[in-house]
């Protein structure tokens, strides 16, 4: 199976995708590589086979089976937390407002109750490229956005700007 040449099926799709991002021949982007397979069963399981041997050339030999698709594993990760003052949010969101900066958002009237207050904070600095202690400055150095766009403003290093974002936002 394509997943005993990788650590598991996540492995070996993600080293499948970098390798076409690198420009290697034979690599596919996510969505053509998806669209060469198809949803069976392998072993009483959801598995995906491919659909046509020639349209994935890097196992042929190993492309005959199904490929389990396997979620839910456990693995310990070390990453660096930067600390966040709860009270800088509470002056932030106090200040601005819950609504999102970037696209004006409320989630409270969008969803309803369960929703209400519903916001990030993003520094308009990002922690990471400061790498110290600091002394935050919650009205200057914190904006609320939206969870969509917080991840949006974070698409990239360096992070884009509140201003570059609204400049994607499609007008309808």
């Amino acid at each position: 199976m394509l997943e005993s040449n990788a650590g598991n099926t996540v492995d070996w799709f993600s080293a499948y995708y970098t390798g076409h991002k690198n420009g290697y021949k034979h690599f596919l982007g996510w969505g053509s590589l998806l669209d060469r397979f198809e949803r069976t069963e392998f072993q009483g399981q959801a598995a995906y086979k491919v659909i046509s041997v020639d349209s994935i050339e890097l196992f042929p030999d190993e492309v005959q089976g199904g490929v389990v698709l396997r979620e839910g594993a456990v693995r310990r990760v070390l990453v660096n937390a930067y600390e966040r003052d709860p009270t800088a949010r509470k002056i932030c969101i106090a200040k601005y407002g819950s609504n999102c900066s970037t696209c004006n958002i409320s989630f409270g009237e969008k969803y309803g109750e369960a929703a209400n207050g519903i916001i990030h904070v993003n520094h308009l600095r990002p922690l990471s490229s400061i790498r110290e202690e600091y002394v935050v400055d919650p009205i200057r150095d914190l904006r609320p956005v939206c969870p969509n766009y917080h991840a949006v403003l974070h698409r990239r290093n360096p992070a884009y700007s509140i201003e570059d974002v609204q400049k994607f936002l499609v007008r309808r």
